[in-house]
């Protein structure tokens, strides 16, 4: 059951070709990531494993300004990021978070650098 996201929030614009996205994540250590279709992967980390997914549908960009307006007062380029209409999500299972967490910060922080775009933890309403 996939009941946790992190978000890697960035414009459209910046939206990289789909194999420098799988190679990013290929430099993930000790895990093995599959290509599921278009723009989805699996993250596997030992017996557990997380999802990658882009996520560009309309309503992102409103969610996206909502997220700022509630939370965004730690972003120093807060109205830059309140206009960003893209997202990858990383999805997973809450309980294998201990077997997970350093190949999910990994894949987040990596999304983040090769976009310039924000992590958001939607659970927590923090931006990283």
């Amino acid at each position: 059951m996939q009941n946790g996201a992190w978000l890697v929030m960035f414009p459209k614009v910046r939206l990289p070709p789909e194999e420098v996205v799988k190679a990013t994540l290929d430099k993930i250590r000790n895990s093995k990531v599959t290509k599921i279709e278009e723009m989805e992967f699996t993250v596997a980390v030992g017996k557990t494993s997380f999802d990658v997914t882009l996520n560009d549908e309309s309503w992102v960009a409103i969610e996206t300004k909502e997220f700022v307006e509630e939370h965004g007062d730690s972003l120093a380029n807060r109205d830059e990021v309140r206009n960003y209409d893209v997202r990858f999500e990383l999805l997973f299972d809450h309980r294998d978070m201990g077997d997970l967490f350093g190949q999910l910060f990994s894949a987040a922080e990596k999304l983040a650098k090769l976009t310039n775009g924000v992590v958001y933890e939607p659970g927590n309403g923090v931006f990283q």
